[in-house]
This record gives C-alpha cells, structure tokens and sequence, in this order.
C-alpha cells in the first residue's frame, strides 16, 4: 500500500494539473489580411499543440473552431481572413494550448472591426515625364484573393499624392478620386520630382503612404545645349500664347464691327420702309384730292353737292355762285378745313388755297 501512494500522488498532478494559458493574443490585419499570433505561457512543455476558435458577434453564435489552425505549434500564426468573410463585422479569436492528456485555460483577444482596423497599404505607383507633367498610374495591391480583392476596391475611395521636387525640398500635395491614370500639369521640365501616394477612406484612418518614385518630366539637360534647347522651347511656347491672344482680340474687333454693320444695315432698311410707306400715304392722297376736284367739276355747275370718303372721313361740299362754284373739303370730326377753291364756270379754272 505504500508503494502506491506516491504512484498516485504523481498520476494525480501530471493528469489533473492544466497547462500554461498562451500569452499575448493578437490579431494583425493589413489590406484585409488577418493573422493571429500568440507565445506560448512560461513552462510550457515541448510537443504542446495549440488549436484557435472564433466568435462573430452579430450572429450571436457560438466558438467555432478555424479549419488549418487547431493543431499550431508554439511558431505558427493562424491565418484568419477567410474566418472574418464579413468586413462589416466584429470578430474575437481564443487560442488554447494542448497535450493528449493536458489542456490549457483559453486566452481571447480584442474585438476586431475589419473594415474600420485593418491597415490600408499602399497602391502600386508607377510615374512617367510627359514634357511639362508627369503621368501617375496606380493600381490596387495584388492579393491573391478575390474576395480580399474587392473589399479593397470598395475602401478605395480617394488618393493623396505629395510631390516634391527633388533640387530644393519643394513639394505641394493633392487629394483627388481614386482613378488609374491621373496626369501632373504645369510642372517645370527636365526637373526631377518624386511622388508617394497615400489611401483614404471615411470609415478607416490607418493608412500607410508608398515610398516615393522619381521621374524626371523631360529627360534632363546633359549640357549647354541641352539649356539652350529648354530655353527655346519656353521662347516658341511664349509666341504662341501671344499668337493666340492676339487672334483672340481680332476676332473679337470683328465680331464688334459685324454687329455695327447689321444694325447700321437694319436702321437703312428701316428708313427705307418708312419712306416708302410715306410715298404710298402721300400719293394715295393726292389721289383722293384729284379725284374730289373732278367729281366738283362735274357736278358744281348744276347743284349743291356734298360728298364723304368713308375711308378718310373727308366732306366736300359745294355751292353754286354767280362767278362759278365754292368747294370746301373739311373733316368733321376734327372740325378743320383742309382745303378750299373756286371752279369758274368760264374755262373750269381751279384757284385756291389746300392743306395737303
């Protein structure tokens, strides 16, 4: 009997006693790329296994074990990204240590929110010289995943470019949307400038910005010539700002003196019309004036005679006399006379006075 208590006493804590929990639990996120890395607790013996469980909050579920990280050793990481599929999500892991006869209390880590955690690198740059500007290509970082992929897409919202030239230190910086190709302008060229690139997103603020690419916008001066040449091209350029100015305001001068013509032109056929109007009045009056003396001619030397034109509203009225006929042509509503004279029985002569 006491050979055996010891035997037991030894069972009893190699079997009952547990593990050394992991230590320093934590979920590393970069471009939606998940990990979760730990240590082993002190004392931890060799040959210990590790296994990890995760738990998606929004469903309110329980632990589920990740497929590939329930048999870890003491320096393996455990690969969580497709685990979080959702980044719209929050996620906690655990990570237990093991032996076939041993287990160890679990240890959790820190909530994790995909979208708004992860840290956003940057996007591939390539920059190119076109002359007075350079030409900035840029393209989502190659994942491997498509899932990963296009969550990336989606927190691409805006990009900072910082340019700087590289022969005084002197740089400016941009925000613009996230587009593949964007075109610099109005640099100086022949300079070098160097440019990185940052993502921006409203719903993350860790960002991380590329390193910078160089480019020259021209190939630089090797030499006199080469100044002489920029020289040159800054003095063609020059000519044609003026150039263009220059038949800008003439275009303009005669567009000015267009206009004036036209309306010079309308005021003519303006006065034209007018007097053409005032021929036709006039000759229509006469008319009516020769026509009213014929008709007192005729019929003065018989009797008292009184005509009306309806259209002008004109009386003419005439009385017989001993020398010959008095006519009067007045308009009544105006109470005026406008013409009166004396037709001569002896040779029809016509004397006196008319308001035409």
């Amino acid at each position: 009997m006491g050979l055996w208590i010891p035997l037991l006493l030894h069972l009893y804590f190699v079997v009952g006693s547990s593990l050394p929990a992991p230590l320093n639990v934590a979920l590393d996120s970069f471009n939606m790329d998940h990990a979760l890395t730990f240590l082993p607790g002190p004392g931890t013996p060799t040959g210990t296994l590790f296994r990890v469980h995760v738990l998606r909050l929004r469903r309110k579920g329980s632990w589920k074990p990740v497929a590939g990280c329930l048999d870890l050793t003491a320096s393996q990481a455990c690969d969580l990204t497709r685990a979080f599929r959702d980044p719209m999500d929050q996620y906690r892991a655990r990570v237990q240590a093991y032996t076939p006869s041993q287990t160890s209390n679990w240890t959790f880590s820190e909530l994790i929110h995909p979208v708004s955690d992860t840290v956003l690198g940057p996007p591939s740059l390539s920059v190119s010289g076109c002359g007075n500007c350079l030409l900035l290509q840029v393209s989502s970082p190659e994942t491997g995943r498509l899932q990963q992929s296009q969550q990336l897409q989606q927190l691409y919202r805006k990009l900072v470019y910082v340019v700087r030239r590289t022969r005084d230190g002197a740089e400016f910086s941009m925000s613009i949307q996230y587009e593949k190709e964007t075109v610099l302008q109005y640099l100086q060229p022949g300079v070098e400038y160097c440019v990185t690139v940052t993502v921006t997103t409203s719903l993350n603020p860790h960002s991380v910005p590329s390193k910078p690419h160089c480019a020259f916008t021209s190939p630089p001066p090797a030499n006199q010539s080469g100044s002489l040449l920029t020289i040159l091209i800054s003095i063609r350029t020059s000519i044609r700002i003026r150039m263009r100015m220059r038949i800008r305001i003439r275009m303009r001068i005669r567009i000015k003196i267009s206009i004036r013509i036209r309306i010079r032109i309308r005021m003519r056929m303006r006065i034209r019309i007018r007097m053409r109007i005032g021929i036709k009045i006039s000759i229509r009056i006469r008319i009516r004036i020769r026509i009213i003396f014929y008709l007192a001619t005729i019929f003065a030397h018989t009797r008292n005679y009184c005509f009306k034109d309806v259209n002008t509203v004109t009386e003419l009225s005439c009385n017989s006399e001993a020398m010959g006929v008095s006519c009067t042509i007045r308009q009544p509503h105006i109470k005026a006379t406008i013409c009166s004279f004396m037709l001569f029985t002896d040779n029809s002569n016509i004397s006196g006075d008319c308001i035409v």
